[in-house]
C-alpha cells in the first residue's frame, strides 16, 4: 500500500522491488535458488465509490496478468 502515490511512482517501487529480488542470490542448503516476483498494481483516486476489497480484488487480477504474461512482472489493473 503507498498512499499518497501515483500511478508511475507505484511503478517504479514494484519494478525496483522485482530487480532486487531476481538479482540476489538466494541459497538454501548449498544450492542457488533464482526468485523471481509479479506484481499487480491497482490505484484509487476518490472519484469512484470503491471499497478496500474491490481494490484488492483489481490488484490481484493485474497479479494474474503478470503470470499470464511470462512471470517476473509487474501490471496494473485495467491494462
Amino acid at each position: 500500500i503507498l498512499p499518497e502515490t501515483r500511478l508511475e511512482e507505484a511503478r517504479n517501487v514494484c519494478e525496483r522491488f522485482r530487480e532486487q529480488v531476481s538479482g540476489h542470490r538466494f541459497e538454501y542448503n548449498s544450492s542457488i535458488i533464482q526468485v523471481t516476483i509479479n506484481a499487480g498494481i491497482a490505484m484509487y483516486n476518490g472519484y469512484f465509490s470503491k471499497s478496500a476489497d474491490d481494490i484488492v480484488s483489481e490488484a490481484d487480477q493485474a497479479l494474474y496478468k503478470s503470470k499470464r504474461d511470462g512471470r517476473n512482472r509487474v501490471s496494473e489493473y485495467g491494462e
